[in-house]
This record gives structure tokens, C-alpha cells and sequence, in this order.
């Protein structure tokens, strides 16, 4: 979600992302990179002796009941500072009052100035929104003016369910607030794979907590990027036969994918994806009919992160509505793209011609976006494929990508009315 604060007003509007109209904010996990490194440990953080033992004795200890809210509060704040602060000599997380309108946190934990957690507690599940108090919380807390980037853990108690969010301003007026974890019930049970799943939520909070302290305590660059840089993700370099390229982004495209210069003015394409065809591309690109790929990385959260050239080139749909083109100049182009992925067994998965680019001066038709290319029979649509596209027939959510699917396309860019014979 997005929150644009009114501290003034003591309000806040808060506006959950339409993915179809809405506007597109970049998600918390590629803003900072401790949020990235939270979500990749509870999937995969070893843990040491205490970690089960405080999962169990938090699921305990608050699924007993309690006369008052208070004393939940009391209660789960103890545990929550013997664990997560062990060996720190700060202060731990401190009751706090009500401090915006009707917000109100029951439990904050700063350093030098910056709001790092944020925590709240409702008995029952559903009787107020604790993400919305807590996110109160942390508006009050930012500087004002904001002058660097913030980023804070949210900590929603809300009855037996316990809730993990990530905050993060992109500007002075507008924050960013993802769920970073599925809700734990605080339960006694004998599934191993909740209780595991607990506990490397909870050891991941333990190292996240000591990573965002360390960068407060030290004043880390990677917090104070140009203002106008707190909207793009942290990934402003890649490094290639031992160069590293900086760059800063210039505009958003479309999601997740940017605009960017290098410091030495060269514009490149920066784009984030869940999957990515790396060996599509890379074959492609050296046959001309795709931009040149200058780096391919899997970040720590598994999300990859892609450089590519900048080419000339427009879009063939906005190309074909401002003055078409001619079958003749446009279907052995067709044919190459079509030839060269059946060479190699490779599929594209969406060669719809939003996909296509056209570089009117040297008559050349290229590809982008291979986020879902791969070897025929290997790679699959994703699960939240937009269904209401006029796709083939045996597209689906988790279906195998065939031949035939990029087939159809190709066939139908020649059929459209602005290509003329």
C-alpha cells in the first residue's frame, strides 16, 4: 500500500495498489536491502538454540488468556525484549502512548532518532486495523524536514496472529508499506512446519533489528541517496569484469522497470523481475534481434536484477498506429524472431506486439521482455498471468510455455489491419 501523511491534519490516506489501474510503487523489498535479506532468512536462516525455544514460549504464553489488553501488551512486549535485544545495550522497545489522531503504538524501538520497529497489539483478531496504528506511529516519527531514507519493521499483534510489515518513505509525502511475512498463529501446535516457520520469522526480526541499528548507528550512505532517488530501488551499480557501473534512475517505464545513466551519460534499461530468460536473451541480443544484455544478478531475495542497453527503437504498436508498415518489410522479420527460437528450442512466452520494438532507420524488428523465456517444456506461465487477454488456446497459470503460443502471436501481428499488403 501507499500512505501519503497529513501530520498536520493528523490524518493519513491510505490507498491499496490496484495492479491493473492503480499506480505502481516499487515493492519495500527492492527499496532497501535489509528487507530483502529479512524476507530471504525466514526462508532459509539457520537457526541457533534459542530460536524454537522462543517461538514456543511467545505461542505459549499468549494464547493463554488475559484480563486486559494491557497486560497482553506488558506480557509479549517482555518476551519480544529479552529475545530480540540480547547482547544490545540499548534501550529495547518502550510502551508508547496514543500519538497520532486515533493511532496509537503499543511498543517502539529507536536509534539515532530513526523509528527501526513499531509494534501493536489487539486481544482479538479484526477489531481495529493494528497495521494502520502502527503506520501512524512511524509518520510521527519521521524528521521533519525528511532528509534520508527510513526504513522500520511493523509488528502486528492482532488476537492469536502475528503480522510482519515493512515501512519505508520514497519521498517527504509518500511512504511504502508491504507485508513481509503470511500471518503465524500464536498457538500451541504440533505442526513442525509452523513452529519452524515461527521461529526463523522470528530469528530473521533478531538479525533485521541488529542490520538497521548498525546502519543507523553508522549513518549509512545506502540511507541517504538523493531525495529524489527514494522511490527507485537500492540497486544503483552492477559490476562486470571487475567494473563497476553506477547509475542513477531516471523515470519508471512501467513496474519495475526504470530508465537509468550511467555516471559516464549512458542510458541503460533497468528492470526487476521474479524470473528471468537469461540464455533467451543473451542469444537473441547476439543475433540482432534483441537489446544487448550488460548484466544479469539474482538478488538475495531472489528477485533478479537486469541491465540492458537503451536502444532507438519504438514500440511496433505505437509504430503501427501512427503510420503502419508493410507486410513486405515486416514479415521476414517476423520470420527471422520465428526461425531463430525454433533453432535453439527456445520459447518467449509473450511475443504479443507490446513486446516488439521497431528501429525505423535500420528496418529492424527486436524483442524485449523475457521474463518468462526458457527452453520449450521447461518454463511455465506464472500464477498471476492476467487471464483476461486474448491468449491461445492452453495458456493458463502454471501451464508449460509451447511453441505454438509464440506461433500465435507472431501470425497475428501480420494480420493486423495497419499492416498493410
Amino acid at each position: 500500500m501507499t500512505i501519503t501523511p497529513k501530520r498536520d491534519e493528523k490524518q493519513t490516506e491510505c490507498h491499496r495498489i490496484n495492479l491493473e489501474e492503480g499506480p505502481t510503487v516499487t515493492p519495500t523489498m527492492l527499496l532497501n536491502e535489509v528487507f530483502a535479506q529479512f524476507d530471504a532468512n525466514c526462508k532459509s536462516i539457520e537457526l541457533d538454540s534459542s530460536d524454537v525455544p522462543f517461538a514456543l514460549e511467545l505461542s505459549n504464553t499468549l494464547s493463554s488468556p488475559f484480563s486486559s489488553e494491557e497486560e497482553f501488551a506488558v506480557t509479549a512486549l517482555a518476551l519480544l525484549n529479552e529475545y530480540l535485544f540480547e547482547g544490545l545495550s540499548d534501550t529495547p522497545i518502550r510502551p508508547k502512548k496514543k500519538i497520532l489522531g486515533e493511532a496509537k503504538s503499543d511498543g517502539t524501538y529507536s536509534c539515532e532518532s530513526k523509528l527501526l520497529l513499531s509494534v501493536k497489539f489487539h486481544r482479538e483478531n479484526g477489531e481495529r486495523d493494528s497495521t494502520m496504528h502502527n503506520i501512524g506511529c512511524y509518520i510521527h516519527a519521521l524528521p521533519d524536514p525528511v532528509d534520508c531514507q527510513i526504513p522500520s519493521f511493523l509488528l502486528d499483534f492482532s488476537g492469536p496472529l502475528l503480522n510482519v510489515s515493512g515501512i519505508v518513505n520514497v519521498g517527504e509525502d509518500k511512504l511504502v508499506c508491504d507485508p513481509l511475512s503470511v500471518s503465524f498463529p500464536l498457538v500451541f501446535s504440533d505442526n513442525d512446519d509452523l513452529l519452524l516457520g515461527l521461529a526463523r520469522l522470528c530469528a530473521s526480526l533478531k538479525t533485521a533489528v541488529r542490520e538497521l541499528r548498525t546502519l543507523s548507528i553508522s549513518n549509512s550512505e545506502s540511507l541517504k541517496p538523493p531525495m529524489d532517488q527514494l522511490q527507485f530501488p537500492f540497486k544503483r551499480s552492477y559490476e562486470k569484469d571487475g567494473v563497476v557501473t553506477k547509475f542513477t534512475y531516471t523515470k519508471r517505464i512501467v513496474k519495475c522497470t526504470f530508465e537509468a545513466k550511467t555516471e559516464s551519460g549512458v542510458e541503460v534499461i533497468v528492470k526487476f523481475s521474479r524470473t528471468y530468460g537469461k540464455e533467451v536473451h543473451e542469444y537473441c541480443a547476439k543475433a540482432g534481434v534483441a537489446p544487448a544484455l550488460l548484466h544479469c544478478e539474482t538478488l538475495v531475495s531472489g528477485w533478479i536484477f537486469i541491465v540492458m542497453e537503451k536502444s532507438n527503437s519504438a514500440l511496433l504498436v505505437n509504430v503501427l498506429q501512427e503510420r503502419g508498415l508493410a507486410r513486405q518489410l515486416l514479415e521476414p522479420k517476423i520470420n527471422q524472431i520465428r526461425e531463430l527460437l525454433r533453432a535453439k528450442n527456445f520459447v518467449h512466452g509473450d511475443l504479443r506486439v507490446s513486446n516488439l520494438m521497431w528501429e525505423e532507420d535500420k528496418k529492424e524488428l527486436t524483442i524485449i521482455d523475457f521474463d518468462w523465456a526458457g527452453k520449450c517444456g521447461e518454463v511455465v506461465y506464472p500464477p498471476l498471468i492476467n487471464t483476461t487477454a486474448h491468449w491461445p488456446d492452453g495458456v493458463a497459470p502454471g501451464k508449460v510455455i509451447e511453441a505454438a503460443h509464440d506461433e500465435y502471436w507472431l501470425d497475428l501481428v501480420l494480420e493486423l489491419d495497419e499492416v498493410t499488403e
